[in-house]
């Protein structure tokens, strides 16, 4: 994760890292929406996308729930499991001090 960073680094950005979190339950529904099948390839194929999550989920830690993971960024996270992405993405601009008109 911070190697995927260096490019900004040497730009001399503000880098801020968002995490993003929700319930299984909700992933598993929103693994089946109709925007998340046509922009997604990968997850038309929906047996196996459900199981590759339920593989991450029992195999994987995926967020850090809560943990101070003592990085050199600021580190936002964020439970949108009743959350449109609309909304997700409103709250995360305003975290981060920009305006939807900046961005």
């Amino acid at each position: 994760m911070i190697e995927a960073c260096s490019t900004f680094e040497v730009e001399k950005s503000d880098i801020a890292l968002v995490e993003l979190s929700a319930s299984l339950e909700q992933r598993l529904l929103r693994n089946q929406t109709p925007e998340r099948l046509a922009a997604k390839p990968s997850k038309r194929d929906i047996e196996w996308s459900e199981s590759n999550i339920m593989d991450l989920e029992n195999n994987h830690r995926m967020n850090s729930n809560g943990e101070n993971l003592e990085l050199p960024y600021k580190h936002l996270v964020i439970d949108n499991t009743n959350m449109s992405a609309s909304e997700t993405a409103k709250l995360i601009l305003g975290n981060l001090g920009v305006s939807p008109r900046d961005a």
